[in-house]
Formats: structure tokens, C-alpha cells, sequence
């Protein structure tokens, strides 16, 4: 043999080693194609487990398993692709060289990307002790978590069929039958939800069913695909990513079908979109109710729920807390010189967390009929929504004339009982904006008539934009045109006329509204507005910006459904005006004041 047959003969046999061939895939279900660290394997009918080499051809029944920070991955004859992730156990119970069969995960990280067959009717899949899951040609990655019995699957291209199930006898060698892969087949066809791209679902605690689809943090999801190693850093390395940022997303989510604050209602759950999946736990974070809606990425946005890394997406609690698989949120251990306020802050980050992650729910014992049914959304969550709001009110006005040129001062005339029609309309926020639209329609007549009244009907037209500060309180801008009555004295055939004449006033007002109360689906309001009216010029008459307006009030509201409230309101306004006039030279200073009662109806979609 001469040198160059040498080195083709070692060329072929370092490359027949890395590269599995189609004959050796022929020979065995599978062949394992990369190894990272440890894993071993136990072969059908072997009481002893043997190391996992890369080209090793693996059998059904065959048993996986990797240590501690090691990966492996597995090509199918199909060409299929299995990934094990760490500290993971993996029973390749059943597959032909179609790419049909059964995968068993009975703990860890598993990252699987089939590969469709022409006809459409392959048949792949996975089980864990508490979920079925069924494939047929899409990438996905799901984990299981024995210590809390949570199996969490997260979807990265196509549609997967998820349900939960209850995989006793998952650890058995006994062989699967065309039988028993009909009936799983069947059994996902009734009850399953289906995973979309960017969606993720659960079996968790005490819940008797699959958690319905939601979507995750877009920046994470990016991150974990890239990361399909399921390499994780020391927690001094990592590098948080901007989890805000709609830049450079590959996987773009697709839309979920429940609404993106959660739902918990007629046995249908699911948590609150924008959250993180913890790959250690296999549990997922949800956003508080302070979350921010990104209208651009179609999910809410929290600060305060930890980081992700930008290079493996693996999660990280915030400063100060842990996650633990069977109680969620704790205290990290602190030093007993660390500030109050920092301990203060800690406990009260914990528990407003656990409240989103429902931990009672999810990794305790709690009856899932012991929950509310649903949870009146906050004032943040509000913002993600088209609102509207219809009310109707009953009031009192007094107008006063504190300094007139030509009757004189100190004058006072109230109005009959006045009815008030409004409609309130919110747009969906893109942020922590929300613009709304508003419409007046007043009626009233005052008393004593001494002078003429030319309107007993006035409308109002405002717009403007709310500001969430928090998940109870928002700051109000709003620009008015409101309709209001001044005395005005002209001239007609050459003696004094006064007539109250109706002029719409610009208006432009700032304040505060938000819950002092709020108690499951109960909520005590208040509303506190300050106000200028703008310069006002017509004909013979200038209605001056000197005037003021102010206005407050409290709500009691109630939720009668999950998207219907029922409100009664106390409200108080006062506003002045300075006029002048130049038919008849005249100085006057008129002051209003309501008290209204009312009730309003509102309503999201």
C-alpha cells in the first residue's frame, strides 16, 4: 500500500467515525451523531450500562442517559433529530426507519426536530409520566421535571398535539403494539391542545388539565433555539439580554388564541403571555399584574420577573430570590448586615411573584376549583384592550355671578334637575399610552328666569391619553370642548339686553385616577383634575383664559363578568370664566359647580 492509499484509508475511517453512513443507519433505529461530557446506554435485555461513543447505532428499547453538564444527540433513519440535554433520562421505546414511534423522557431535556414525511401521516410520540405528545413534522423542545411531576413543552416551528396523561407504567420495558400506538393517536385527537410556533403549555400540580397555549418572551424564545445544546453559564456570566427588544428575532411567535393577560375560567387555564420558561425547574414565570403590554410583540413586558441570558436564554431570578421546583419563588440566604429596605423589597418581590406564578396551583395541592374563576384585570392590563364605557347621570348646577359691570355681583341661579348621557372610548395602548375619545350630552334650565336662555342643551367633545404609572394609577391629560352658559348684555334698540348665551369653552386639564381600594372584584375609585380654559373670542363677546376647572369624585366599581363592570359615581366640578363685551362695555366673572350622580357601565374586547 502506498503512502497515498495510506492516507486516504485514515482519512475514510476518522470520517466514517464523525459522519454516520446510510448503512449504518440501516443496521440500528438510530446512530448517535454528537456527544458532549458523559452519557451511557442501556441496550434491550442488559442489566449493565455501557459508555454512548459518537457512531454508536442504538436499538429499540434502548435507555439514554447523560451526566451532569453533558449533551447528545441522535440521528433517526428518517433524519430526524433527537437532542438529550443534561442530567436527562430517554427511552427510545419504538421507531421504524419511517420515523413512527414512541420516545419516553422520564426526566430532563429533551430537543427533538422531525422531519415531515411526503405523505403527511407520520406518527411520532413522546411521553412523560404526566403528558402525551404528538408529532408529526416540527421542531419543539419539552422538558420534565420528576421532582414537581411538571412536563413543560415549548414549540419553535409547526404544531404539536399536547395532553395530559397519566404514564404510570412510563418505565416499562414491555414492547408497544401497533395497538397502543392507535390508541395514543387517538387519545391526543380528543381533549389535546395544540402548540404553535413561540407558544408553550404545560401539566402542572393540581390542575386536571394541559395549560392552553401561550406565548413566551419573543427575546427568550430566540435565545433557547439558538441554544439547542442546552448549554447553561455560571451565574456571574451571564449577560442580560434586552427582553424589550423586537430587533432580530428569527422565530417569530405565532398569535395565541386566549387573551394575553391569561385565563382561568370553565376549566380553561393559562397563565399571563411575555413570560420566562426555567429549564432547571420547567417552570414558567409569568408577568405581574405592573407588566406593560408591547403591542409589538404581542405580549406583556415585566422588569421585575429577573433576566434571561442573550446567549443561552437559560433564566435568572431576580437579586436577592431563587426558583425551587416544588415551593417557586424563595429567599436567597442573606447577610444579616444587608439593608432593611433591601430585605423589605426581596420579601415583598417574592410574594407579589408567587401570586403570578400561582404557586399554590402549580407546584402545591390546591384544588384548581378552589381559585377564583377569574381575576378582574388592573389598570395596566386595561391598556391592552379597546374599551368602552357608557354612563348616565342625574345633576345639580349652580352658576354664579361673582363680579358682573352691568347687574351687579353676587348673583346665584340653579338649575333644575340636569340628566347627562356619556360615552367613553379607550384604545388599545401601545405601551404605557392609552388614547380615548369622549362625548357629552347635558340637559338643564336654570332658575329663577330673569334673563333669557338661549340653550337647554349642551354637548361635550374631548380627547386625550391616559399614562400608566403603575397596576392602580394612571395620569390623565385631556384637551375639552365643553358647552357652558355666560351672561352676556348687548345692545337692542339702543337699550341693554342680557341673555345667557351658550359658548363652547377649550379646555385643556391634567390629573390623577386609580384604585384607593380594590379587593377581588370590588374597587373603590377616585378621579382629582386641575384646568385652564383658553381664550374664547366671538362677535361682540371674549370669553378670557384666566378661568380655572377643577374636578374629583370617587367610584365603587364591581366586575359582574370577566369583561363587564358596573360602576355608581360621585362626582364634584367647579370651573369660572371671565368675560367681557364690547356692544356694551362690560367686566364679569362667573363661577359653575356640579354635583353628579351616576352610573356607568363598561366593557372590553
Amino acid at each position: 500500500m502506498n503512502f497515498l492509499s495510506k492516507i486516504f484509508l485514515s482519512f475514510s475511517l476518522v470520517f466514517s467515525f464523525f459522519v454516520p453512513s446510510p448503512l449504518a443507519l440501516e443496521r440500528g433505529i438510530s446512530q448517535v451523531i454528537k456527544l458532549k461530557g458523559t452519557a451511557t446506554r442501556l441496550l434491550p435485555g442488559e442489566h449493565r450500562a455501557s459508555p454512548v461513543k459518537i457512531g454508536d447505532l442504538l436499538d429499540e428499547d434502548t435507555s439514554l442517559l447523560t451526566g451532569e453538564k453533558s449533551f447528545i444527540q441522535i440521528k433517526n433513519r428518517d433524519g430526524s433529530l433527537v437532542s438529550l440535554g443534561p442530567s436527562s433520562k430517554l427511552i427510545v421505546a419504538r421507531l421504524n426507519k419511517e420515523g413512527n414511534g414512541i420516545l419516553k423522557l422520564l426526566k430532563g431535556k429533551l430537543r427533538t426536530k422531525v422531519v415531515p414525511s411526503p405523505s403527511g401521516d407520520k406518527q411520532l410520540f413522546l411521553k412523560t409520566r404526566t403528558a402525551s405528545v404528538g408529532v408529526r413534522g416540527t421542531e419543539f423542545e419539552t422538558l420534565y421535571i420528576p421532582e414537581n411531576n411538571v412536563t413543560t413543552l415549548l414549540t419553535y416551528e409547526g404544531e404539536v398535539a399536547m395532553k395530559r396523561s397519566n404514564n404510570k407504567n412510563i418505565s416499562s420495558n414491555k414492547r408497544i403494539s401497533e395497538r397502543e400506538m392507535s390508541d395514543i393517536a387517538s387519545g391526543l385527537n380528543e381533549g389535546s391542545v395544540k402548540v404553535k410556533r413561540g407558544q408553550f403549555s404545560q401539566t402542572v400540580g393540581s390542575l386536571e388539565t394541559t395549560t392552553q397555549p401561550v406565548v413566551i418572551n419573543p427575546v427568550q424564545l430566540n435565545a433557547l433555539y439558538k441554544n439547542s445544546e442546552f448549554s447553561k453559564k455560571d451565574e456571574f456570566k451571564i449577560k442580560k439580554a434586552d427582553v424589550k427588544s423586537s430587533q432580530g428575532l428569527g422565530i417569530i411567535p405565532a398569535p395565541q388564541e386566549v387573551p394575553p393577560e391569561g385565563i382561568n375560567r370553565d376549566g380553561y387555564y393559562a397563565p399571563k403571555s411575555g413570560g420566562f420558561i426555567d429549564r432547571e425547574t420547567g417552570l414558567y414565570v409569568p408577568p405581574t399584574e405592573d407588566a406593560v403590554f408591547d403591542s409589538k410583540l404581542g405580549v406583556y413586558v415585566d422588569d421585575q420577573l429577573g433576566s434571561v441570558d442573550v446567549e443561552t436564554g437559560q433564566y435568572e431570578a431576580p437579586v436577592g430570590l431563587k426558583l425551587d421546583p416544588l415551593k417557586g419563588f424563595v429567599k436567597r440566604k442573606i447577610k444579616e448586615d444587608a439593608p432593611y429596605e433591601f430585605q423589605e423589597k426581596v420579601a415583598k418581590l417574592e410574594k407579589k411573584l408567587n401570586k403570578g406564578l400561582d404557586a399554590g396551583l402549580v407546584v402545591g395541592d390546591i384544588d384548581e376549583n378552589e381559585l377564583p374563576s377569574w381575576d378582574p384585570l388592573s389598570q395596566r392590563e386595561l391598556f391592552s384592550k379597546n374599551t368602552v364605557e357608557v354612563s348616565v347621570r342625574s345633576f345639580s348646577q349652580d352658576l354664579s355671578l361673582e363680579k358682573d359691570s352691568v347687574v351687579g355681583s353676587n348673583r346665584k341661579f340653579s338649575s333644575e334637575e340636569g340628566t347627562e348621557v356619556a360615552v367613553k372610548a379607550f384604545f388599545k395602548a401601545t405601551k404605557l399610552f392609552q388614547p380615548y375619545f369622549l362625548y357629552k350630552r347635558r340637559t338643564f334650565e336654570l332658575i329663577p328666569k330673569t334673563y333669557r336662555l338661549e340653550a337647554k342643551k349642551f354637548s361635550d367633545l374631548g380627547f386625550g391619553f391616559q399614562y400608566s404609572l403603575n397596576s392602580r394609577w394612571n395620569v390623565t391629560s385631556e384637551f375639552l370642548l365643553e358647552q357652558s352658559l355666560f351672561l352676556h348684555h348687548s345692545l337692542v334698540n339702543s337699550s341693554t339686553q342680557s341673555t345667557f348665551i351658550r359658548v363652547t369653552l377649550p379646555k385643556f386639564l391634567v390629573g390623577v385616577e386609580g384604585d384607593l381600594i380594590r379587593s377581588g372584584k370590588f374597587s373603590l375609585r377616585t378621579l382629582l383634575r386641575l384646568g385652564t380654559n383658553l381664550s374664547k373670542s366671538t362677535g361682540t363677546q371674549e370669553v378670557d383664559a384666566l378661568g380655572y376647572h377643577f374636578d374629583g369624585g370617587v367610584a365603587a366599581r364591581y366586575w359582574l363578568t370577566k369583561s363587564w363592570a358596573l360602576s355608581a359615581d360621585y362626582r364634584y366640578t367647579r370651573w369660572s370664566l371671565d368675560s367681557s363685551g364690547s356692544s356694551v362695555s362690560y367686566q364679569a366673572t362667573t363661577l359653575v359647580e356640579q354635583n353628579v350622580l351616576g352610573l356607568s357601565l363598561l366593557t372590553y374586547f
